[in-house]
């Protein structure tokens, strides 16, 4: 009588597995690269290009070339704690921190009345 058939795992399958498992944190990072040179300061390698609704962001900072990192950032931190790197050259990013410097009050006004 022919013995019944062993399954094997592969390596390839579980590397797979290994592989596809981070990729929510990919997503959820992917619009923009953060690192940590060693400090506390945080500095982008890749920038978001696609513009972010105002009623999600809380605020923002800027990164600057005079600090530790290569690339200037515009850093905008949302209502779900994630921090975006975006670029100052994209008008939309301009646009959203003029918004929030010069009209805080209306943003949180919009906050309350939104979330």
């Amino acid at each position: 009588m022919p013995s019944p058939p062993q399954t094997t795992v592969h390596p390839k399958n579980t590397r797979l597995s290994t592989i596809l498992h981070p990729c929510p944190f990919i997503l959820l990072t992917s619009s923009g690269s953060l690192y940590s040179p060693g400090g506390s300061s945080m500095c982008c390698t890749t920038f978001n290009r696609k513009p972010i609704p105002f009623r999600r962001i809380t605020g923002y900072r800027e990164i600057t070339s005079k600090e530790i990192c290569r690339k200037e950032a515009i850093i905008f931190s949302t209502i779900r704690k994630q921090e975006i790197c975006t670029t100052q050259r994209d008008q939309w990013v301009r646009n959203l921190m003029v918004l929030l410097r010069y009209d805080t009050s209306a943003h949180f006004k919009y906050q309350n009345v939104s979330g």
